[in-house]
């Protein structure tokens, strides 16, 4: 295990926690219009 921590490593824990706790990141993310349109075109559609 290294002992070095970066923060590349920890923010994508912060972040995954805090959308597991609110959702606010994963709504912020799909606010941005490139962002929903990206996914639209990669083909990923929304289902519920």
């Amino acid at each position: 295990v290294n002992p070095d921590v970066i923060g590349i490593d920890l923010g994508i824990t912060l972040l995954s926690a805090e959308n597991l706790r609110s959702g606010n990141v994963w709504r912020w993310f799909m606010r941005n219009a490139e962002m929903s349109r990206a996914l639209r075109l990669a083909g990923l559609n929304r289902t519920n």
